[in-house]
């Protein structure tokens, strides 16, 4: 496949008005995507740390280039994510305790003590996640009624992930391209994602559940295309889709990355990318 050169877009995003249950209402839904927002910004950190110990070696210029973009575009994520958090806490979310045990256990302790190829097999799985997770949300358009603000961020930043899916993937082929490898990497990378991602949850949801509850009508203006009147049968649907995402994107996910011979670009992404950014006026 033919790369087109990764462009690190930089939007701009006020959470000033984005009610704490922004995904149509629903606290559960809400809290999910908090819950996974939270890791982004070190993690993403941790990505480009784990491409950039290899980047030397690459002798191809695309893939240089490339992992160029790559650097840019998870730096622009970390760094809107983080913007988020504030609004959490103006929200009454205690995430600072959270934030620094994930920390501390995934990139002080972990990191350090991993060898480093097995740190950059381990980012080239998680791409594979955020990638099959962006796929999803896209193309299933998952935040339609979520805040204006939230689905403008998530829908960006699912539109770059699948841009720069292959990057890490790529590095890894080329500097240890056995099975191995990027077994061990799915292994370290789908269970801390998984371990941080449901504390994650159980944290953010505990605390909402002590918080005053909004008033439904204070969502009106707030939820985009999301009507009032609708809102119970927005959740229920969302309800639904949530029981079959773990088989349909995450299992099915693992068995795919783990097959012999198995790349990123075997699916041509960019369409969606393109519709992704498009439907948030950023094409």
């Amino acid at each position: 496949m033919i790369h087109a050169q990764l462009e690190a877009r930089d939007p701009d995003i006020s959470f000033a008005d984005v009610p704490r249950h922004w995904m149509a209402g629903d606290r559960v839904a809400s809290n999910i995507a908090n819950a996974v927002n939270l890791l982004f910004p070190a993690g993403e950190r941790f990505f480009v740390r784990s491409v950039h110990k290899f980047a030397q070696q690459i002798e191809d210029p695309e893939l240089r280039l490339r992992i160029r973009g790559f650097y840019k575009q998870e730096g622009h994520h970390a760094r809107q994510h983080e913007a988020w958090f504030a609004t959490m806490k103006r929200q009454g979310f205690e995430i600072e305790e959270f934030l620094e045990i994930y920390q501390r256990v995934c990139y002080e302790l972990i990191e350090k003590v991993a060898p480093e190829k097995l740190s950059l097999a381990a980012t080239a799985a998680a791409e594979q996640f955020t990638a099959l997770l962006a796929r999803d949300t896209i193309s299933n358009d998952i935040f339609a009624n979520a805040a204006p603000a939230l689905r403008q961020l998530l829908m960006w930043h699912a539109a770059e992930e699948l841009e720069h899916k292959s990057v890490a993937f790529d590095v890894l082929q080329a500097v240890a391209p056995g099975w191995g490898w990027r077994a061990a990497g799915m292994l370290m990378g789908g269970s801390l994602l998984t371990t941080f991602w449901i504390a994650a949850f159980v944290m953010l949801n505990a605390q909402d559940r002590k918080l005053p509850e909004e008033p439904r009508e204070s969502l009106r203006g707030k939820l985009g295309a999301a009507r009032i009147e609708q809102l119970d049968e927005i959740v229920a649907a969302m309800k639904a889709r949530r029981k079959k995402l773990a088989a349909r994107v995450f299992l099915g996910g693992i068995a795919d990355y783990l097959r012999p011979g198995f790349h990123p670009d075997e699916i041509d992404d960019r369409p969606l990318a393109e519709q992704a950014l498009a439907a948030i006026g950023m094409a």
